[in-house]
């Protein structure tokens, strides 16, 4: 008996197809997820309870917003002044984690605090959150901080913060 040429065509593409379906599942198991819990911090200074209900307020009139929307807070040092950054994500809460100081809770929220700690900005609670942060396996901390910095934010705020006042040196936005 002969078998229709047209039907094993077919069956071997769909098995051509699941077969690579397989393939590209495993390969994209190269990360893994951990959760981590974190203190809760409380907000000391009033301006910064400003400019992070502006910062919300402002995410929310943005074609990408939800309530799953993830902030972080990067503060560092650079040319002698201290420099904080606002960056909205659109990830879902998973990051590199490193130097994470603890996360602020603000309308729901999460705010990830990481590099210097500032003694007058925050103050750790005896609460904690659990966060999850993804890491990929394949790449250094310093490259996926690249790729995480260049290629996902929505909005950063820029400040400096200069004798406990915060100097705005400009903003960033995907959203009009």
């Amino acid at each position: 008996m002969l078998v229709n040429p047209q039907i094993s065509i077919k069956t071997f593409l769909k098995i051509s197809f699941i077969f690579l379906c397989v393939i590209n599942m495993q390969c994209n198991t190269n990360t893994i997820e951990e959760e981590i819990e974190m203190p809760v911090l409380n907000i000391k200074h009033p301006e910064l309870h400003e400019i992070l209900d502006s910062l919300i307020s402002f995410e929310k009139k943005c074609d990408y917003y939800n309530d799953e929307l993830l902030f972080v807070i990067r503060i560092f040092e650079h040319e002698g002044e201290l420099r904080i950054h606002l960056s909205s994500y659109g990830l879902p809460p998973k990051l590199y984690h490193s130097n994470e100081i603890g996360v602020v809770v603000r309308e729901y929220h999460s705010f990830i605090v990481r590099g210097e700690h500032i003694d007058d900005l925050f103050d750790a609670t005896d609460e904690v959150r659990k966060v999850n942060f993804y890491i990929p396996e394949k790449l250094t901390s310093e490259e996926y901080e690249d790729i995480l910095e260049e290629s996902v934010k929505y909005t950063t705020w820029y400040y400096k913060y200069i004798d406990n006042n915060f100097i705005s040196d400009g903003k960033f936005s995907f959203c009009e």
